[in-house]
């Protein structure tokens, strides 16, 4: 499953994000389907997020939760 996204805010900023993943299950690439859309979204437009995101995938550890 491999997804890409190009965005520009309304200050125009210019944000391109592209995930490539395979090996994953069944079970993976169903809950991915779900929430990836929200993942993308808030990656590019929560400060917070982006900051929890980019701890995480420094620290090597992807288990980012959502909200709701």
């Amino acid at each position: 499953m491999n997804s890409a996204i190009y965005a520009t805010d309304k200050k125009g900023d210019r944000f391109e994000v592209v995930l490539f993943m395979n090996e994953l299950s069944e079970k993976e690439m169903a809950k991915l389907s779900r929430r990836l859309n929200e993942f993308l979204f808030r990656s590019l437009t929560s400060d917070e997020y982006q900051t929890k995101l980019s701890r995480e995938l420094t620290e090597g550890d992807m288990e980012i939760e959502q909200e709701g």
